[in-house]
């Protein structure tokens, strides 16, 4: 940049607590006479609605200690009219870690009272629809199921917990939301095998593998990890996904070939194509009629309906399961 000249650094990448000082720090080093101040402007968008959420954002967060800089960032977001925070650069880059773990927590929490309702007999979506309607609660990240992944949950939960062990703070909650998360796969895999009996030689069909629905990707997938715990408890894994991929398993773009002679079909990514399956259809092609909603995503009656088996993770079995042959 030319002497005299006037800009802004905004940070909007997910950045550790005090990278935005240290940014300005190095910058004074490296061109002394540059006035560049260091914005951090952490963004909040979701993968699969990025566009969405950045004409939309619920809130700008600017964190400065310029505050002309902050004024100029300000004017440039004003078209998007969403409420401007302005705050700290080092409170800015705690809140975007405080926020995806509020959410990863909210999901781990109701995976909790999930096990519960299955221990107790009671549905879980009964529960968080009484939940959801408490407005200091909302409905938001109240699905009970296999549990969150992506690239952003996962290591910005594991980012703040080494960072509150650097600091000497201790962070149960943290450490205990990554642990109820870390559990789902393992649950799932259990709650499988007490309908079907031991997976060993069974074939499974796993419809999912994006670590959500709307995207193709599978990075931390809980989906994935699911695959592959079956396929360590012995089973032959097939799988569909509209738009992801995996070389682990054979994947189909139809989730009726998946099916074929399947001993019991898996819900692992709640791709909304899935509540419209012809079910009848689905029973005839496999050789053992078990579904088990590991995202909650089916509507379980109409499951029933076409003489299947229906099982989802915190909510009573419906339906009556066939023998266990083997």
């Amino acid at each position: 940049m030319p002497r005299g000249a006037r800009a802004v650094l905004a940070v909007k990448s997910t950045v550790p607590p005090g990278t935005t000082h240290h940014l300005s720090v190095m910058m004074r080093g490296l061109r002394p006479d540059l006035h560049l101040p260091v914005v951090a402007n952490p963004e909040f968008l979701r993968e699969g609605r990025a566009v969405q959420d950045f004409l939309s954002p619920p809130r700008i967060v600017l964190g400065a200690d310029d505050e002309e800089a902050a004024r100029t960032l300000a004017e440039l977001y004003r078209p998007l009219d969403a409420p401007v925070v302005h705050c700290r650069p080092i409170s800015a880059e705690l809140a975007k870690y405080a926020c995806n773990a509020f959410l990863a927590a909210r999901v781990s929490f109701v995976n909790e009272i999930a096990e519960l309702a299955e221990a107790l007999g009671a549905d879980i979506g009964e529960v968080t629809a009484v939940m959801g309607l408490d407005p200091r609660i909302g409905p938001a990240y109240l699905e009970a199921g296999l549990g969150w992944g992506g690239s952003c949950l996962p290591k910005d939960l594991r980012a703040l917990i080494a960072l509150a062990r650097g600091l000497g703070v201790p962070s149960p909650v943290l450490e205990g939301i990554a642990q109820t998360n870390a559990r789902q796969v393992a649950r799932t895999v259990a709650r499988l095998a007490s309908v079907a009996g031991p997976l060993e030689g069974k074939r499974v069909a796993l419809w999912g593998l994006a670590f959500k629905p709307g995207c193709d990707d599978t990075r931390d997938s809980p989906a994935l990890a699911l695959g592959r715990a079956l396929q360590e408890a012995g089973a032959e894994v097939t799988a569909y996904d509209p738009v992801a991929s995996c070389t682990e398993f054979a994947v189909h773009r139809d989730p009726y070939r998946a099916v074929e002679a399947a001993d019991a079909a898996v819900v692992a990514t709640g791709w909304p194509e899935l509540r419209s399956l012809d079910w009848a259809r689905v029973r005839s092609l496999m050789k053992r009629p078990l579904v088990l909603d590991a995202r909650n995503a089916l509507d379980g009656e109409a499951v029933r309906a076409a003489g299947l088996v229906y099982m989802a993770l915190g909510r009573p079995l419906v339906g009556e399961p066939a023998p266990v042959e083997g």
